[in-house]
């Protein structure tokens, strides 16, 4: 299955290219961006290609690309190792990944049936610690508030502002909005922002609250240049953008390679767990 990131770090990853076309009608860009583990010296780089309203994300190091065309609202998935690709509309990729995460539930809470007591309740623990709903358990809302700092840094050139998102009363995100005027001349944010939304809440199955809502409004606002999102069992993981170059980018960068073969999208979703 593929692993997602966090949901912020997948929209601050979208808005770069937003960033940029506002600089330049026609000539794609290139962003570098950098993701870690606050204390690790390890560093995971990857790039994403823009240009005209598609987006290539591609996983220096990795095996799989993605490509947004938010123009068609459609999604494509290179395995590049096995030169394969899916492509599928985002809200037949969403409906399935919801399907997949409710018999995914219920397979898991077929098996804790199985466990005895004191073994069900120490992994159900560890469940509830990990922010995870219990199989065949309601989902609950979650209370999500947004404060904004006032605080600001410039985060690749650009002034970005600092919001605060708390679950339950615990930090759970800081996100860098940059609300610069000459990002917003070529792109609407508040379409993008509901292309995304279903990324979000995906794998969540929770039903929507006014603080979702106050979240929305923020991604809608500008640009998330940075997010730093505290894990539920400890850590704390960056994303951000570290670097924004002009480049001439061929439409074909934006499609399925050349003698790749199209599979379907259960079968590019299981391969590419493995």
């Amino acid at each position: 299955m593929i692993g997602l990131s966090r949901s912020a770090g997948w929209f601050l990853a979208v808005c770069v290219f937003v960033l940029c076309s506002a600089w330049v009608a026609d000539a794609g860009v290139v962003a570098e961006m950098v993701r870690y583990t606050k204390g690790s010296a390890k560093r995971e780089k990857f790039r994403i290609l823009m240009s005209e309203n598609k987006l290539k994300f591609d996983e220096q190091g990795g095996g799989v690309e993605t490509i947004f065309n938010l123009n068609t609202g459609e999604i494509i998935y290179v395995d590049v190792a096995g030169k394969t690709y899916t492509q599928v509309r985002l809200v037949d990729f969403v409906k399935y990944m919801k399907e997949r995460t409710g018999k995914i539930g219920k397979e898991l809470e077929a098996q804790l049936s199985q466990l005895p007591p004191e073994k069900r309740a120490q992994i159900e623990e560890m469940m509830k610690a990990q922010g995870q709903s219990l199989p065949g358990s309601e989902f609950q809302p979650i209370n999500i508030k947004v404060k904004d700092t006032g605080v600001t840094d410039t985060i690749a050139g650009y002034k970005a502002q600092k919001f605060e998102i708390y679950e339950d009363g615990k930090l759970h995100e800081e996100l860098w909005i940059s609300r610069e005027d000459v990002f917003k001349k070529e792109f609407d944010m508040k379409k993008l922002s509901g292309f995304f939304k279903d990324f979000r809440r995906l794998g969540t199955g929770r039903p929507q609250t006014e603080g979702d809502k106050m979240l929305d409004d923020v991604y809608g606002s500008g640009f998330p240049l940075k997010t730093v999102t505290y894990m539920p069992m400890g850590g704390v993981m960056v994303e951000e953008v570290s670097k924004i170059t002009k480049a001439g980018l061929a439409e074909s960068e934006f499609l399925p390679p050349k003698g790749y073969r199209r599979v379907p999208m259960e079968q590019m979703m299981g391969g590419l767990g493995r």
